[in-house]
């Protein structure tokens, strides 16, 4: 009977594999000469491009008892004992599914913290060349858009040999832009139907590393593209082991223990998490009525694009038979005519004469507010009726709820409907009172939280003060108003007249006051009437006569005043006459010069009395 000995530390070894590279061929089968624990046999030195830029190094290893016995190995295990002593570096160790595993084979299942799922309502448009960050697809307009930081899968099945080979790649969204466009699209009797498409841009965390050509011209139905856009879900395709020391210390009986982290790094990366102060959660758009409601057109549209002169309140567009879903669309019947509230552009229109009514509106972003509902099994439903103070503004509410572990955000779009992401109503809201009325498409998680989240009003105003949305009306200005007329005015003559919830009337007394419905002081030389208010009318009418005039010449241009007493002029000189002089009284009328008055020059300020008739 053969004699063995029973297992030593000395018999478990760690083998090599055929190509300790990282090529996409490194591993391979086990190599009969095991590690000797020398520096760098298993991994390369850290090159400084490998510590600026990062680096994945993976080797495949072969811990194994290589004797010729039988004799049996009770509890074998690998770990790794020792932390990296370099902050930048970290170790971790998984189990390979197959013996003799290249690189290529375990690299996917590294990667692979989300798998491909079901095609996505995306179809990618135009070709995308490697390096690029900015992914373009198109989708139907109603389908509800991708959500920032989503995860993706850009698949490529080469189908060029006998088994079909399929090319991945992975991308997530850090930023989403969109629009609706109308596509021509042929048809086979010759004619041109107009399609609209939402055109997604999607701007992505990390380069494309290879070229995905997409579609070149959308269509009308499938696409059946050559690169789909996957859907992905989180799946934990492997189990990593590895170490951390102890952040504080152990004692015997100890059944917990505290390290720094239960957390490693696996793929090495550039991002930079930013945060960003002042800043909102959810994007705060509200929409603000602008003026009410009125026609905005009317006339024949002929090129089934009509662009009207401001942005429109949502739902409030009124287009012959058309109905305003409030979510960019209006419809009669199987007709579909497409709406952009913020540029006020309607498109798809059939060629017609239409009238075009609509509230005009100014979309904003606005403060917000926030207040959730804890879900709990005493409220577990799908009905709530909140009160929300401030009032929300129009367009502004945004309501997150959890459903089987996904979070959905149901919205107003200004209409004062919540809808969810396929454009169903699932409730209401009031920007008056504040109220909403809401029913989930779904049973919420308990645990979770509804969360409501919107903007108020308070500082939007129309120009009187009052709410936006209604009718301007004038404010009584104070102070004192003065009316020129440009000439000057006859005493006794003076009349005005306006309209002010009937005829208004005043006149001038002759003696430089006004009395009637108004009231104030004539200045009958300049031509001018003071009043303590202005007159609250859009126009006022006026009617006098202008004075009989005289012409005053004096020497040396000494200067003088003179004023119509009724059939007499005053005229007061304004210095002294130096010696005897004449002042000459030229009459501008139908009457004659009667008397001239001399004075004497050491008398200032005499009047010198002319008699008119």
């Amino acid at each position: 009977m053969e004699k063995t000995t029973r297992l030593t530390q000395q018999d478990l070894q760690i083998y090599p594999s055929q190509r300790m590279t990282d090529t996409p061929d490194g591993g391979g089968l086990m190599v009969g000469q095991p590690l000797t624990g020398e520096d760098n046999e298993i991994f390369p030195p850290v090159s400084d491009v490998d510590r600026t830029m990062g680096s994945l190094d993976a080797r495949l290893l072969y811990p194994a008892v290589l004797r010729n016995d039988s004799e049996p190995l009770y509890g074998g295990h690998f770990v790794i004992t020792e932390p990296p002593t370099s902050e930048n570096v970290s170790f971790l160790a998984f189990k390979a599914f197959n013996y003799g595993e290249s690189r290529a084979d375990i690299m996917p299942r590294i990667e692979a913290y989300s798998v491909p799922t079901v095609e996505s309502r995306m179809t990618l448009l135009g070709r995308h060349l490697a390096g690029v960050r900015l992914v373009q697809a198109y989708q139907r307009v109603e389908a509800p858009l991708p959500k920032v930081s989503e995860r993706y899968c850009l698949q490529y099945e080469d189908k060029t040999e006998d088994v079909t080979r399929r090319i991945t790649e992975y991308f997530r969204i850090i930023n989403i832009d969109d629009e609706v466009r109308i596509f021509e699209i042929p048809k086979s009797n010759g004619e041109v139907e107009e399609v609209p498409r939402r055109v997604v841009k999607m701007e992505i965390s990390n380069p494309l590393t290879r070229d995905f050509d997409g579609v070149d011209y959308p269509v009308k139905g499938y696409a059946a593209p050559k690169v789909k856009i996957l859907e992905t879900q989180v799946a934990d395709s492997a189990a990593y082991y590895g170490v951390k020391p102890v952040s504080d210390g152990l004692s015997a009986g100890d059944a917990t223990l505290t390290v720094s982290s239960i957390y490693e790094k696996l793929v090495p990366t550039s991002t930079v998490e930013t945060p960003y102060a002042d800043e909102y959660p959810v994007p705060g758009e509200a929409w603000v009525a602008a003026a009410p409601g009125k026609q905005l057109f009317a006339g024949h549209v002929s090129n089934g694009t009509l662009t009207l002169p401001c942005s429109i309140l949502p739902g409030s567009l009124k287009v012959g038979n058309y109905t305003d879903n409030g979510f960019g669309q209006l419809k009669s019947g199987d007709n579909i005519v497409n709406a952009d509230y913020a540029h006020g552009r309607l498109s798809g229109l059939p060629t017609g004469y239409y009238t075009v009514t609509a509230v005009p509106g100014a979309k904003s972003s606005s403060a917000r507010y926030a207040f959730a509902v804890e879900i709990k099994e005493t409220n577990h439903g799908t009905s709530f009726a909140p009160l929300l103070r401030p009032n929300p503004a129009l367009g502004s509410l945004k309501v997150s709820f959890m459903a089987l572990g996904v979070w959905y955000v149901l919205t107003d779009t200004g209409d004062g409907v919540l809808r969810d992401e396929a454009g169903k109503s699932v409730g209401t809201v009031s920007s008056a009172t504040g109220s909403v009325l809401l029913n989930l498409p779904s049973l919420p998680d308990v645990g979770s939280r509804l969360v409501f989240q919107w903007g108020d009003s308070s500082g939007f105003t129309s120009f009187d003060g009052g709410k936006t949305g209604g009718n301007n009306l004038p404010k009584a200005a104070n102070g004192e108003c003065t009316y020129s007329l440009g000439h000057p005015i006859k005493p006794g003559t003076l009349v005005l007249t306006w309209q002010n919830n009937g005829k208004k009337r005043a006149q001038d007394d002759g003696a430089g006051k006004l009395t009637g419905d108004a009231t104030g002081n004539v200045d009958y030389l300049n031509g001018t009437i003071k009043l303590p208010a202005y007159i609250d009318s859009t126009s006022v009418d006026y009617v006098c006569d202008e004075p009989d005039r005289i012409q005053v010449g004096l020497a040396d241009g000494l200067g003088l005043t003179a004023e119509e007493k009724g059939e007499v002029w005053n005229i007061t000189l304004g210095t002294a006459i130096p010696d005897w002089r004449t002042v000459s009284l030229t009459a501008l009328g139908s009457f004659e010069e009667y008397t001239s008055t001399t004075v004497s020059n050491s008398y200032s300020g005499y009047a010198a009395v002319a008699t008119l008739g």
